[in-house]
């Protein structure tokens, strides 16, 4: 039945289990039989029964929960794995109610049973699942005899849209066909045999979209009401090939944004959501994008999150790290992914995030990183050293590379290590520049703000509000507050020519954005734009935020979408058993060579007018 609660749910109970153990408390009756006994009226083929309409009812659950019905309708789906057949009435038995559904799901094992039968059965009305998220169904049966040959239920049409499911209730365990295309949103759990779409495009984080407050609460339900999951009838990757045009490769990637056309399949409702055991569907593949044009910049500048660069002692050893590569192996790997992304980028200045906190030194993760990079690069890049060795009390840190020949530094490296950067908050690094082609000088910061996990341990400001921003968005916004003061205090207000880049972890129209908004400072790029996706939920953590006084010197700026479209299973690890499925889809390039998309910045000083494109 339908669930009363699109927040964050509980895990069902595993139907499997559930289904099998009714199965055993129920004989099982071969094609014609009455579990062995005599035919009653109760159980002969075409005597008076429940329909499935009455049965299914339009509240949210059955209202002959508990009682014995006898039913009689065609069986359309049998999935062994989830203890059951789904069964659906004739067209001459429809009741006509739109809102009510015409099928349901039978706990049994399908033994004799078959695809295109019309069956009988006597057995209890019950709802499996969890309390708020429930599937009717027959359990506990007395009898299921097989009648005769028929024709399968036609598909019924979805065609409205946007889809929300409040309006899937009355197709429950039916078969239907999806008129829109729906859009690929999350394939963390392809290797399991399912992906997550979504029926209303491409979904955003409700305050990338709306500030915090109560349009930005109903986008969040929204966006848990438009995803449905797809699989194929056996639940596995194996099956689940034929519908993704072959097993997904390094040569046809299975991006997010991807659409299915013509999907069909019986609507299933379980385990926190709404699922098709797909019978039909194409697919049409996302490309991936072309490196973005900035228009020409005199200078370009780049943000990347390293996705957790540990590399041990620097020597091959003291693996595993508290983050990061869990060996040697494994750490070749991610710097190889890494190295192939930076260069492709070829920036003048990265920002960079998600380093180890281990120095720059000979043997540290960033030293290494750069050596690697000059190999590729003709030896042009230099780090800029931290004021402080470590950069902080975390385990990972800021830094900044340039290009020499592009750029000239100006003065030391500045950091700020007193709250609210003594904790929480990565310090941010600031370094002034000064372009080697113009001369002109601008300053660069680099921040990695507290993210919105562990909030378990937050307290008092700190606890999710439950306003869309999740929770630690006080320290958030105490950061940004500081940040500008910091800025200002450093650089003096006639030189606020600055371009601060990072990881936020706040998304576009969170606190601490429109914070530095106020204080004069202006956010690139759209607010349907995205860096980063979780759960299927797209939305920019990562930003780059530029001064007043140096806006105009914005060509572009732009996201290179590499990483967060991609399949995970792309990475460097080789330690998730869960991927096997897929085989090792590894290369040594910068496809998801982290979790983060790359930003990307066009500066130029020499034009009297430049235009950013927002």
């Amino acid at each position: 039945m339908r669930s009363c609660a699109w927040r964050a749910r509980v895990p069902c109970l595993l139907l499997a289990a559930f289904a099998l153990t009714h199965c055993r408390e129920a004989p099982q009756p071969a094609p014609g039989a009455v579990n062995g006994s005599a035919q009653t009226a109760q159980t002969t083929c075409g005597n008076s029964v429940t329909k499935l309409s009455d049965v299914q009812g339009r509240g949210l659950a059955s209202p002959l929960l508990g009682q014995m019905v006898s039913v009689e309708a065609v069986v359309t789906a049998i999935i062994p794995r989830l203890g059951g057949v789904f069964i659906q009435e004739e067209k001459q038995d429809r009741d006509g109610e739109p809102l009510t559904s015409e099928a349901l799901f039978v706990l049994t094992d399908p033994k004799g049973v078959e695809i295109g039968q019309l069956i009988r059965v006597d057995g209890v009305v019950m709802e499996i699942g969890d309390e708020s998220d429930t599937t009717t169904a027959l359990g506990e049966l007395k009898s299921l005899r097989v009648c005769a040959p028929a024709d399968l239920p036609d598909m019924t049409l979805i065609e409205q849209a946007p889809l929300v499911t409040d309006d899937w209730e009355q197709y429950e365990s039916m078969r239907v066909r999806f008129e829109p295309d729906l859009r690929l949103m999350d394939h963390y759990n392809l290797s399991r045999g399912e992906i997550t779409v979504s029926a209303d495009g491409r979904l955003y984080a409700s305050t990338q979209l709306f500030a915090p407050g109560e349009a930005a609460q109903q986008r969040e339900m929204d966006n848990e009401r438009a995803q449905i999951t797809l699989n194929a009838p056996d639940g596995s990757m194996a099956s689940l090939r034929k519908f993704l045009d072959g097993a997904p490769s390094t040569r046809r990637p299975l991006r997010l944004g991807a659409k299915f056309a013509g999907v069909e399949g019986i609507l299933d409702q379980r385990e926190g959501r709404y699922r098709v055991h797909l019978e039909v569907a194409h697919l049409l593949p996302a490309p991936r994008p072309e490196r973005p044009d900035l228009k020409q910049p005199e200078l370009m500048l780049s943000s990347f999150n390293m996705l957790n660069l540990f590399n041990g002692d620097g020597k091959g050893g003291e693996f595993p790290t508290p983050r990061g590569a869990t060996d040697a192996k494994e750490w070749r790997r991610q710097l190889d992914k890494s190295v192939a992304a930076l260069s492709a980028l070829r920036a003048d200045v990265f920002v960079l995030n998600e380093l180890e906190n281990d120095g720059h030194e000979a043997r540290s993760a960033s030293f290494e990183l750069l050596e690697r990079l000059n190999r590729n690069m003709g030896g042009d890049y230099v780090q800029v050293v931290p004021p402080a060795n470590p950069l902080g009390g975390d385990q990972i840190r800021v830094g900044i590379i340039y290009r020499k020949s592009r750029v000239q530094p100006v003065d030391d490296a500045q950091t700020l290590t007193t709250a609210p950067f003594d904790r929480l908050n990565r310090p941010p690094l600031m370094q002034r520049f000064k372009s080697r082609s113009s001369g002109e000088s601008f300053a660069v910061v680099a921040v990695h703000l507290k993210s919105k996990g562990g909030c378990e341990d937050a307290k008092d400001a700190n606890v999710d509000r439950l306003d869309g921003q999740g929770c630690y968005n006080a320290v958030r916004v105490e950061a940004a507050r500081a940040l500008a003061d910091w800025i200002e205090s450093t650089l003096g207000e006639s030189e606020l020519r600055v371009a601060i880049l990072g990881d936020f972890n706040a998304y576009a129209l969170e606190d601490p954005m429109r914070l530095l908004g106020e204080r004069g400072y202006q956010r690139l790029g759209g607010d349907r734009e995205h860096s980063f996706v979780f759960r299927g939920v797209a939305g920019s953590l990562d930003h780059v935020v530029v001064s007043k006084a140096l806006l105009p010197n914005v060509t572009r700026s732009a996201v290179w979408h590499i990483n967060s479209d991609e399949m995970v299973a792309l990475d460097y690890q080789l330690d998730d058993p869960s991927r096997a499925p897929l085989g090792d889809l590894y290369r040594p390039d910068m496809f998801r060579s982290s979790d983060h998309d790359p930003l990307m910045l066009g500066l130029s000083f020499k034009a009297k007018k430049a235009k950013a494109t927002k």
